[in-house]
């Protein structure tokens, strides 16, 4: 005897490519409108309204007024000489009782199915920061608070060797009498254990970016996305997506790395007016370059997380995915990112000034004032990354209606 399929099994892969399926038989066909059935009356002229114009039901010759609460159902006509029936044109629901609820009522998930412009992807953003923020909000906290804590005490306790053996005389300004005053003071070690928790808070927002997309991911076909079970997608594939975010990474950076290693092999090249521009049109080149990969790899995380895809499948997903909408996807993530940095900016700086007022930047030798510090990185970093991760998510998602018609996909997976 065998045990029985579970029905959602069928609908865990709704983000695969070619996911649609079709089988059974097909339905009977439906009569057709304006077909007449054995012992139906003889149908009445219908007069169409005009363009604009609203025909209410009921308004034409032969046609029933439905019931106050009723909606009239097509082509169920009571036949001659028989009383209608509850659920025909005209029935009553019987004495005391309410009219029966369907079985499945029609759901619907953060976003239409269909084409999402600016404004759809935005509200869809906030639509899933409000129906799961426990995943969302306090999943990207947590991840960005371990990395945060870690660089810290990290910074705290090498802070002198790294301002010294690592950087050098380069820091040795901000070690000034003259400058060491005041509350934004802060001396190379500050710098340097600033300098960590920064670096460890970015790492953060590569795990917590894909927490973001499990989720959206489950809140497009409007499951629940709760904490557990998004960490647990997101702990199976962790180290593919450390893996995506070396790789592109590297690629983007690589050829930046090269450029500079030229000019110190050869510093007096650039003095002349020759290298100057050499080097002017090198940069932008690089710069074009870095904007461009950055594009063609930014659906790599989705299709990592979503599609199940690997590494190098999920970089090869994304670059045929922006083909013929580099520009697009290019408008909508700049426009996003600046909006979440103008947003960020001022809420971190505001933060900053007060903290800084209260508990000072001597981040190397006073422990509440690294704390304070990192609190303010956690808090800024976690509403960064949950909102430009859900635009992201959602851009991934609108591109594939417009080019793989995903839309039928999501519909069938959410019934």
């Amino acid at each position: 005897m065998s045990a029985p399929q579970d029905p959602s099994s069928e609908k865990k892969n709704w983000a695969a490519p070619g996911s649609s399926q079709h089988g059974g038989s097909s339905p009977e066909p439906t009569p057709q409108y304006g077909q007449q059935q054995p012992g139906d009356q003889e149908p009445q002229p219908r007069e169409q309204p005009k363009y604009g114009q609203y025909a209410p039901p009921g308004s034409q010759p032969g046609e029933a007024t439905p019931q106050y609460g009723q909606q009239p159902q097509y082509g169920q006509q009571p036949q001659y000489g028989q009383q209608p029936q509850y659920g025909q044109a005209g029935g009553q629901p019987p004495n005391g009782q309410m009219p029966p609820q369907p079985a499945f009522a029609p759901r619907e998930g953060i976003i239409p199915l269909r084409p999402l412009g600016l404004g759809g992807i935005f509200d869809g953003s906030f639509q899933a920061v409000r129906k799961a923020p426990g995943s969302i909000i306090g999943l990207s906290f947590l991840v960005v608070a371990v990395f945060s804590i870690a660089g810290a005490a990290i910074g705290y306790l090498y802070a002198p060797w790294v301002a010294n053996q690592i950087f050098g005389d380069l820091l040795s300004i901000f070690d000034d009498p003259a400058l060491a005053e005041g509350p934004f003071a802060m001396s190379s070690g500050s710098l340097s254990v600033s300098y960590v928790v920064s670096i460890a808070a970015s790492l953060s927002t590569y795990i917590a970016t894909a927490v973001v997309i499990a989720a959206v991911g489950q809140l497009i076909v409007n499951r629940p996305a709760p904490m557990g079970e998004v960490w647990d997608k997101v702990r199976a594939r962790f180290w593919a997506i450390l893996g995506v975010s070396f790789l592109v990474g590297l690629l983007m950076l690589l050829p930046w790395i090269l450029f500079l290693l030229a000019i110190f092999a050869v510093p007096d090249a650039t003095l002349t007016a020759g290298g100057a521009i050499a080097t002017l049109v090198v940069s932008l080149a690089l710069l074009a370059w870095t904007c461009f990969v950055l594009v063609k790899w930014l659906f790599a995380p989705m299709a990592l997380i979503l599609e199940d895809q690997s590494v190098i499948g999920a970089m090869r997903r994304s670059w045929g995915l922006t083909k013929g909408s580099w520009w697009r996807i290019f408008g909508i993530y700049l426009l996003s990112s600046i909006v979440m940095q103008i947003i960020v900016g001022v809420l971190a700086g505001a933060v900053e000034i007060v903290r800084a007022l209260i508990f000072g930047s001597d981040f190397d030798r006073d422990v509440l004032a690294l704390a304070t510090y990192v609190a303010e990185i956690v808090a800024v970093q976690t509403i960064a990354v949950a909102f430009l991760a859900a635009v992201l998510s959602l851009l991934y998602i609108d591109v594939r209606i417009r080019k793989e018609a995903l839309d039928v996909q999501l519909a069938q997976a959410m019934q």
